[in-house]
């Protein structure tokens, strides 16, 4: 019996935690009912993870090969190529880089290493550009090259070449003739790059196969100049080298081998490979 005192009234005895509380909170802890413990085998199973893009690929289609589209309405506009013979085909913007250096397709197509994600930025933004001066400039080049009809976004494709791709612009000129037409977000030089000008040689012949219609140049317009771009001739001779340069491309894949690396080694600098290329 505690000093002065009565007989202590029966109490709830409290955790420890609660022993210094006020009156009223153990009250209120004492009518609460202890919560029961919740059982992991009553909780909803977890989701399960997501899985990488690769693992959803379809089987036998490699990233970045060339998927199967639906056809455009217009009767000239082809269709990529199936799935089945990805193996043996090739995308126009290879030639493109086997020209600006060799050991681009090697990179790519051997050990399926992909660029860095600036490229794609750079696409991108030249497509923004692209609109707007569309809209503020619009009518120019139909005025100056006499084109009759303009088609954005053309799929080609050519089974002679086996060659793939898709062209800015494909243009029906006053003269019975067509020619591809590329934008480019890059400075204008004072005349075109070798590797822009076996790009648009490639585009032609593509074209050419595709409608059914003679090409005799082929346009890169430049977007950061105002009205700046090339008019690229398809000689016989450049035709010639083009598809030189493209089965040099195929025997770079099928042999697996490293090629030399380009002559050029100011290009190096701006290479999306530069980290892993012995040079």
């Amino acid at each position: 019996m505690p000093p002065g005192g009565s007989e202590p009234s029966a109490e709830v005895r409290l955790p420890r935690r609660h022993r210094a509380n006020s009156p009223r909170r153990a009250r209120v802890a004492a009518r609460t009912p202890a919560r029961p413990r919740q059982r992991l085998d009553l909780l909803p199973p977890l989701l399960p993870p997501r899985l990488p893009v690769l693992a959803r690929t379809r089987p036998g289609l490699r990233p970045g090969a060339p998927r199967r589209r639906r056809e455009a309405a217009h009767p000239v506009t082809a269709a990529l190529p199936e799935t089945s013979d990805e193996q043996t085909w090739l995308p126009v913007t290879r030639v493109l880089e086997h020209a600006f250096c060799p050991r681009y397709t090697y990179y790519e197509e051997v050990l399926r290493i992909p660029q860095r994600q600036e490229i794609r930025y750079k696409v991108l933004e030249g497509r923004k550009v692209h609109a707007r001066r569309e809209r503020t400039n619009r009518g120019y080049k139909r005025k100056r090259l006499g084109v009759i009809e303009k088609l954005e976004d053309v799929a080609l494709s050519s089974e002679t070449l086996r060659l793939y791709g898709r062209i800015d612009e494909a243009l029906r000129l006053a003269d019975g003739t067509a020619a591809p037409l590329d934008y480019k977000f890059s400075p204008m030089p004072d005349k075109p790059r070798d590797y822009v000008v076996h790009q648009a040689t490639a585009y032609a012949l593509l074209l050419e196969e595709t409608w059914g219609l003679p090409v005799r140049a082929a346009y890169v317009y430049y977007l950061r100049e105002p009205r700046g771009h090339h008019r690229i001739e398809t000689t016989p001779r450049r035709r010639a080298s083009t598809r030189k340069l493209i089965r040099a491309m195929r025997s770079v894949r099928e042999q697996a081998c490293l090629p030399e690396p380009t002559r050029h080694r100011s290009r190096c600098r701006d290479c999306s490979f530069r980290t892993i290329c012995p040079q």
